[in-house]
């Protein structure tokens, strides 16, 4: 338990001196005294107190693991970019697909002409 001074002697002295009697001022200032006291024990924090509780970045650091709005505004944001990125590679992976493709039935259609070709001479 931490003890709080208060100087009630010269507070009385004070007291005494505006005009109240001497019983007068040391009752009233005993009891301010004691007032301080209990208000001082549990209003003020001692340096226990300031150690035993977290401070903000231990309670940032408690807090890191766990999402915010904020965290998902960010990935959402990010997801939403990923996704227009893997869009634009598959047009063009499609786009180049359907190029090769296109060629690749263009040869076998001037095979296939060639093929005829040669059986109708034979013929």
């Amino acid at each position: 338990m931490t003890m709080y001074a208060i100087d009630t002697l010269e507070f009385a002295k004070r007291l005494r001196t505006a005009g109240l009697s001497q019983e007068q001022s040391e009752a009233i200032a005993e009891a301010h005294g004691q007032a301080f006291r209990e208000a001082a024990e549990h209003t003020l924090a001692t340096k226990q107190d300031l150690t035993s509780h977290p401070t903000t970045k231990d309670v940032e650091r408690l807090l890191r693991p766990y999402t915010t709005k904020q965290d998902l505004a960010e990935s959402k944001s990010e997801l939403k970019q990923d996704i227009a990125e893997v869009r634009s590679e598959f047009k063009q992976d499609m786009k180049s697909l359907e190029l090769r493709i296109t060629t690749r039935l263009g040869a076998m259609m001037v095979a296939t002409t060639g093929i005829l070709l040669a059986a109708i001479r034979f013929l």
